[in-house]
């Protein structure tokens, strides 16, 4: 049967800068002056360009080597646009 055993996932991409306002670590405008510092890392790697999109279920960002709260994060659309498909 066609599709047995797929699984589709479907992730909504977010700008850095969203990430980090969503998690509660600034504004969106604050977050930005953050990311422009040269304060922010997604999987290990330094990010300074604005409009940067991570995976919020699967990058790592930190901010100054730490990560941020995730709850707000993970809620809405990034947890409700992944669909999982099942065999039969």
């Amino acid at each position: 049967m066609p599709g047995e055993g797929l699984v589709i996932y479907h992730v909504i991409w977010h700008s850095t800068s969203k990430f980090l306002a969503d998690a509660g670590v600034a504004s969106p405008g604050a977050a930005e002056q953050i990311i422009l510092a040269g304060r922010v890392s997604v999987n290990g790697q330094l990010v300074r360009l604005l409009g940067t999109r991570v995976d919020p279920i699967h990058d790592e960002v930190t901010v100054d080597g730490r990560r941020p709260r995730q709850t707000q994060a993970l809620r809405g659309p990034a947890q409700a646009g992944r669909c999982f498909c099942r065999p039969g």
